[in-house]
């Protein structure tokens, strides 16, 4: 892995003292570092000799995308988003394309500590020459708070217009599902969240197919046999899904579908999660309460004392070489860490589970869990709203009375809503479809309140 030197720019004042502005010379990056994709491995000593990344095949979404590289070497700033599904290969076009910009300019990844505040924190100072490197473009423009997403779109399409700093080179990729939420407009009577979202957006998509065309996978054929890699994608991939296959997608829904009960219960909280409270990742403590109301009663008696850490490692292990299904989050020096130890989902998986799992209602242990192992109101809130949707109403009132101790006035009024329907639902002159069995039972509420770990039912 090659040593990244720091260079440190300060070309306009700071918006603090204590802020460092890191930007990686384009010829010492590291793609891994970019989040791009580890491929599957190959066995014995010619899979020992071959680089880490497979060969790269141009397409035609990747003559579009160095059509903005190069405009930006000529002295325009450039905005492109790349649009396709997980593992279709957007990070690597553009870890590719920015391969032929000249060795002055400088790639700038903002994460820390958070990725919609370190572009807040850091863009004002960013240099002519520079790549903003914005992968899963979501992170920065679909926050829990719109208005927080806004500040940031709008201070991205401010840069592009700044010509004192031209020319900088805005690279993202995205799944399209994020993108219909930002592109779509809201009815007349509700608030556009994403206005300015939407403006950068606009012309800059650049979709990116999820399969490779006949002709493409001949060239993959004609000119990768010395790579196992890709003689195994070409054998084995399903409808022309080359990059998926390389990046283990098939490989770690096959071991899902293989996991022992315990795994699989882990998994299967890990996605419900990720599918119900966008991009969030699990905690031990939630996981450890959570899991078990997936597991019937035989299975539950069966499992031993280390259930979890055993189910966790076989979640966790790589997958032909690729990220395991749910993964230890590790922090870079420097990031924040709130609470214990997080574990984050695949991608692929991710995505899988949203169709796979799309018709599942987690159990009571889930949201019981959800309720006591989270802290924040935002996701309190968003897994109420889809208790609710699921007709777990006694659920859902949990999470909201959690979220208005948590100072979210919003839950107040959805806990009365909630309210008023249960007691027109079961007034005596209600006609039979009219009816429904709601039970609300909560306690008197003393806001503020201060986090707690547990709560008396």
């Amino acid at each position: 892995m090659s040593y990244h030197h720091t260079v440190v720019v300060d070309p306009f004042p700071p918006a603090s003292e204590t802020l460092e502005l890191r930007l990686v010379p384009v010829t010492e990056l590291d793609p891994f570092d970019l989040e791009v994709h580890r491929a599957i491995t190959a066995s014995g000593e010619a899979g020992a000799a071959l680089p880490e990344l497979p060969r790269y095949f141009l397409r035609p979404h990747d003559e579009k995308l160095r059509q903005s590289v190069q405009h930006a070497c000529d002295g325009t700033s450039e905005f492109v988003v790349l649009v396709g599904g997980s593992s279709s290969g957007k990070t690597r076009a553009c870890w590719e394309a920015i391969q032929q910009l000249p060795a002055r300019w400088t790639v700038w990844h903002p994460i820390s500590p958070s990725p919609s505040q370190a572009v807040l924190d850091g863009l004002a100072r960013i240099p002519p020459f520079t790549v903003v490197w914005l992968n899963e473009l979501q992170h920065y423009l679909v926050s829990p708070d719109p208005s927080v997403s806004e500040v940031v779109a709008a201070n991205l399409r401010e840069l592009l217009r700044d010509r004192e700093r031209a020319p900088v080179l805005i690279v993202g990729t995205i799944w399209p599902d994020y993108l219909n939420r930002i592109t779509m407009a809201p009815p007349p009577d509700q608030a556009d969240l994403y206005a300015q979202a939407r403006i950068l957006v606009a012309g800059n998509e650049l979709p990116i197919p999820g399969r490779f065309s006949p002709e493409e996978l001949a060239a993959v054929g004609a000119a990768g046999g010395g790579d196992p890699r890709l003689r195994q994608a070409l054998a084995f991939s399903k409808s022309g899904e080359i990059t998926q296959y390389l990046a283990a997608g098939p490989a770690i829904v096959e071991r899902y579908e293989a996991a022992p009960s315990a795994a699989r219960a882990v998994i299967d909280a890990t996605i419900d999660l990720r599918r119900l409270a966008d991009d969030l990742d699990s905690s031990r403590s939630f996981l450890e309460h959570a899991a078990p109301g997936y597991l019937s009663n035989s299975e539950w008696q069966s499992t031993s004392d280390d259930w979890l850490d055993q189910a966790l490692a076989f979640a966790g292990a790589r997958c032909r070489g690729a990220s395991g299904l749910v993964t230890r989050r590790r922090r870079k020096p420097g990031q924040r860490a709130q609470g214990g130890a997080s574990f984050t989902l695949s991608d692929y998986l991710a995505q899988w589970g949203q169709i796979s799992r799309c018709f599942q209602v987690p159990p009571a242990e889930f949201w019981q869990a959800a309720c006591d192992h989270f802290a924040d109101a935002g996701v309190l809130m968003s897994l109420g709203s889809a208790a609710a949707a699921r007709w777990r109403l006694r659920h859902a009132a949990m999470l909201f009375e959690r979220a208005a101790e948590l100072g979210n006035v919003r839950a107040l009024v959805l806990l009365g809503e909630m309210h008023a329907r249960s007691r027109t639902s079961n007034k005596p002159n209600c006609t039979t479809s009219e009816r429904r069995p709601v039970a609300l039972r909560t306690r008197r509420l003393s806001l503020p309140a201060s986090p707690r770990s547990g709560r008396d039912r």
